[in-house]
């Protein structure tokens, strides 16, 4: 349910924001987003999926799993104020960049630091619900918010102007957290408490994701934003803008597969981690259901190319057709090598994952520099490709006796 309600308000929003601030507002948007997730994403992708990891860990009682919850308040607290800090350090660029001069810069601050706040706490007890694999509670929350955030959208950009519609677009799934605090404590407050004892080994285990988390940031988001700059200094914005719709409908569709997947998969992956020959069948079982339903989509997503950046942006996003087929060949490739990675995450392999992140953005920023001389802004699109078949062929050889295993 949430899948589809999160799609289709994600499709009104950036129909909102193309009509009303064309090409030039999506970019923005694209760059406010990757900064608001990197730090986001250090907690829900790091802190938050080992805390689902430890709390279903085998043979541990209930005092254990208040450890559990409470290390992951600590360390949430603690990325919280580094991200205050940071925010602090870089408001002349975030500022020139956001056009906030003109509208009260820290009066803008302070709601997007609310709205991280918020966003934190919200994330944190959503993967309680998840590691108790209550989806259904997970999906009604996110549903609310996904709702709120189009509406909350909508005044931002008829009432406040371009800077609060795009913060409004970042951080609308906070207006929910009132709402997950409720349902918190109606399903946990008689047995899930606070506990302060250190236990090294949960925040051993949390912090494994934590480093994963890291690198996804430093060498995923921080060079999407830096592959983004390089088109922004080399080609017209109307380019860029194009380019980047096509990246956001990418997104629409990849994240409708990928957070299903994540639902459902991860959750139930990490509780059979020690088991080979579970694991085995487990991910191939899901693998069969989901790569078909994904191709299906992409067939779709081709065929109704012209429909579809009608339908989510304008008219004037039309000359972005010529990037579809490009940007499905590298969802193909993202699409595979994400179910595999997942792995990486269940087994805490930190320093295989840090070595993929990192030589694998390394070839996506220099094949991007090089090829955009020779290709133009398309160039950016083949360094995208030749970046997920690195990404596929790096897990392809890490799990090839795996893959041999379910072909006998």
């Amino acid at each position: 349910m949430w899948i589809v309600v999160r799609t289709i308000s994600s499709f009104i929003v950036n129909k909102m924001i193309s009509i009303h601030y064309g090409p030039q507002g999506i970019i923005l948007l694209a760059h406010l987003q990757n900064i608001y997730s990197s730090f986001i994403l250090i907690c829900n992708e790091g802190i938050n999926k080992g805390l689902i990891k430890e709390y279903n860990a085998p043979d541990k009682n209930q005092e254990y799993r208040n450890q559990v919850y409470t290390s992951g308040l600590v360390l949430t607290g603690i990325v919280f104020i580094i991200i205050v800090i940071l925010g602090i350090v870089f408001h002349p660029f975030i500022s020139k960049t956001f056009f906030l001069n003109g509208i009260g810069i820290w009066k803008w601050f302070f709601v997007a630091t609310l709205g991280i706040v918020f966003l934190l706490i919200q994330y944190l007890l959503l993967s309680v619900f998840l590691a108790n694999q209550k989806t259904i509670v997970f999906n009604t929350i996110n549903s609310i918010g996904s709702i709120a955030t189009v509406f909350l959208v909508y005044f931002a950009i008829v009432k406040l102007g371009f800077s609060w519609a795009i913060l409004a677009v970042v951080s609308g799934l906070a207006t929910t957290t009132i709402t997950t605090v409720v349902f918190f404590i109606f399903f946990y407050s008689k047995y899930l408490h606070i506990h302060f004892a250190i236990n090294k080994q949960i925040y051993n285990a949390i912090f494994n994701f934590v480093i994963i988390a890291v690198g996804v940031m430093a060498f995923g988001k921080i060079t999407e934003i830096g592959v983004r700059q390089i088109a922004m200094n080399y080609f017209p914005a109307d380019q860029v803008g194009y380019w980047q719709a096509v990246v956001k409908l990418s997104d629409f569709y990849t994240t409708a597969f990928t957070s299903l997947i994540a639902i459902n998969y991860f959750p139930r992956l990490v509780s059979i981690v020690n088991d080979d020959f579970a694991i085995r069948k487990f991910v191939f079982q899901y693998f069969k259901i989901f790569f078909p339903l994904a191709l299906m989509g992409f067939v779709i997503v081709y065929v109704a190319k012209d429909e579809l950046l009608l339908l989510l942006f304008s008219k004037e996003f039309l000359p972005g057709r010529a990037f579809i087929s490009w940007q499905i060949i590298a969802d193909v490739f993202k699409f595979i090598s994400f179910f595999l990675s997942y792995l990486l995450f269940a087994q805490s392999r930190t320093k295989t994952f840090l070595l993929l992140e990192s030589s694998a953005n390394l070839v996506y920023l220099i094949s991007g520099f090089l090829l955009c001389q020779y290709f133009e802004i398309k160039g950016i699109m083949f360094a995208q490709i030749i970046h997920y078949i690195y990404y596929f062929i790096f897990l392809l050889i890490i799990y090839k006796k795996m893959i041999w295993f379910n072909r006998l």
